[in-house]
Parts: C-alpha cells; structure tokens; sequence
C-alpha cells in the first residue's frame, strides 16, 4: 500500500489486516528491520538477535554502542531462534 492510500483507510480495516497471522509476521519483520536500521550508527545488530528480541520486546529504546540483551531477549533467543531458522532453511 502507498502512504496514500493507508492514509484514507479506516483504522479498523487497517487493525483487521494488521491482527491477521499472515500480515502481522510482515509487520513484526519490518519492525525488527527498522531497529537493525535504526542502530546501525552505534552497533551491527545482524549477528545480535538476542539484542534485536530484546529491543523488540521493550518500548523505545534511544541507539547507544553497548545494547544489553534482558531476560525476555534471551528467552526469545533460546527458545524462538533456533526454531525459526530451522523452519526458513
């Protein structure tokens, strides 16, 4: 969609589209690329994804060098990762 066309969407259509499990995965992905981009001034994130699950799960964090992962970013890392990468070979 272009920023036009969302612009004149009703909301509640663009929240139905956004809930459903085969866009929201779209969305999800978009917004761990978007901290990737966002950090890449201070940190290479791309082999972090303890740091990216972290950054994902907390509310806006300002980009610094020395991003630490919290428990809630382990737990992705080690229960979710390996999962996922064995599922997109």
């Amino acid at each position: 969609m272009h920023k036009e066309k969302i612009a004149k969407t009703p909301r509640s259509h663009l929240y139905t589209y956004l809930i459903q499990p085969e866009h929201s995965i779209y969305f999800a992905a978009a917004g761990m690329r978007a901290l990737v981009d966002e950090w890449k001034k201070f940190i290479d994130l791309n082999k972090k994804p303890e740091i990216i699950a972290t950054l994902y799960s907390k509310k806006h964090v300002d980009p610094h060098p020395d991003p630490k992962a919290n428990e809630r970013g382990l737990q992705i890392m080690e229960e979710f990762y390996a999962l996922a990468k064995e599922w997109l070979r």
